[in-house]
């Protein structure tokens, strides 16, 4: 009996796997249409867009000088300083390399900025020597203005923030030249300029 039983049940298996339908050409061919348009939807965000084109006014080896206050009204502090920016990964992003002084000591640091073309918006990082914290933004531009707009927050020490806000405008001038002011909130929720940075072009 459970031999007969046996029997039944594969005899049943077997008449199933026969009558199911095999893939039709037409599913066949939209499951291709379907992985073709992934592979292209990729493919049109590997690699540099237009909007790339513009980060090339931080390519090249520039001086600079800084201002920075601690706080509204201060007294500025001054420094100056070099920077290298090149692009790497393909022309993906860009690096910029600065090397200077603060509060007396060799600073070094480090900004990367590329365009992400799938949210459309410029993302910014910056890492340096004197915190263990990274600085992220993402950024517009305005091609009338010439002016990037950052907009991020970060750990500052000072005030004991972990999420502190800033806004930054980067304006690019003639003969490869850019202003880059960096904008706090007081503790009364008042912006003013924290930081100034003018770039000027040496080759």
């Amino acid at each position: 009996m459970k031999r007969l039983l046996a029997a039944v049940v594969v005899s049943l298996f077997s008449l199933s796997v026969i009558a199911a339908d095999p893939p039709t050409t037409e599913a066949t061919e939209t499951a291709k249409g379907k992985d073709k348009t992934v592979a292209t939807d990729w493919m049109k965000h590997m690699g540099p867009v237009e909007q790339h084109k513009t980060l090339n006014a931080f390519v090249g080896n520039f001086k600079y000088n800084l201002k920075y206050w601690m706080a509204p009204n201060s007294k500025p502090e001054e420094s100056k300083g070099t920077a290298k920016g090149k692009w790497i990964l393909g022309g993906r992003f860009i690096q910029q390399d600065v090397k200077g002084k603060s509060m007396g000591k060799d600073f070094t640091g480090t900004n990367t900025m590329g365009f992400d073309s799938m949210r459309q918006q410029y993302q910014a990082v910056w890492i340096d020597n004197m915190s263990n914290h990274m600085m992220e933004a993402t950024a517009t531009f305005d091609p009338t203005t010439k002016t990037f707009t950052e907009t991020g927050d970060f750990s500052c020490a000072m005030t004991n923030n972990k999420n502190r806000p800033f806004r930054t405008e980067i304006k690019l001038a003639d003969k490869g030249a850019f202003t880059h002011t960096m904008f706090l909130k007081d503790a009364e929720g008042k912006e003013f300029p924290a930081m100034e940075i003018s770039y000027t072009k040496t080759n």
